[in-house]
């Protein structure tokens, strides 16, 4: 009795996700978060909303997926310029809104388990970028410039998923690398560390 009761248990642990088996193999997903640029950049933190749409690969049990991303980040920047040649001290206030959007892969290892999937990831973005600066010397105005481009990178995820109901619930921590060298920012980069929990749907 107590070898039976043993052997569901464990066969219950080893049953593959549904998605591995069925199903069209599309995915679709949405993830928000916060993000970190301050290490590498200008800016501080900031919020993060991505949407996916991704196709599980019918090879290695679906493990891999294709996977196209929209994702939004605004975060800001302030600092202050001392030059002797001004009335005071250049005070700015740097206003940031970026879409990127991205094409990539996902691996999901497929441990014995059918609740939980670890998985990593990389991809190439491509970075729409508005910026706009507004700053003063003392009590008189600078104006206002803005500068609008568009910049290539790469991110890299990695993440866990649980999987409840028709999909799966997941956290993942990424961090995205692309380099600016501008009119407003030179030599510089919009680089963040983030960490995201989502959903994504499995059909």
């Amino acid at each position: 009795m107590n070898a039976s009761i043993l052997f569901v248990l464990v066969s219950s642990t080893t049953v593959a996700p549904s998605y591995e088996t069925s199903g069209l193999g599309l995915v679709v997903g949405g993830k928000l978060g916060a993000g970190l640029a301050q290490p590498f950049g200008p800016f501080g933190a900031g919020f993060v909303g991505e949407l996916e749409l991704g196709y599980l690969l019918p090879l290695l049990a679906r493990s891999f997926e294709l996977l196209g991303t929209a994702s939004y980040r605004g975060p800001s920047a302030t600092g202050e310029i001392a030059d002797p040649r001004l009335p005071g001290p250049l005070v700015y206030t740097l206003s940031r809104t970026e879409l990127l959007a991205g094409l990539g892969l996902i691996y999901r290892a497929p441990i014995p388990s059918k609740w939980v999937r670890p998985y990593v990831g990389v991809l190439g973005r491509a970075s729409f970028l508005s910026l706009e600066i507004d700053a003063k010397a003392g009590d008189r105005p600078a104006g206002i410039n803005e500068e609008r481009r568009v910049d290539f990178g790469f991110g890299a995820l990695a993440g866990a998923e649980l999987y409840l109901g028709p999909g799966a619930l997941l956290g993942e921590l990424r961090f995205d690398h692309v380099p600016v060298d501008g009119f407003v920012l030179r030599d510089t980069n919009t680089s963040e560390l983030g960490l995201a929990v989502g959903y994504r749907l499995f059909l």
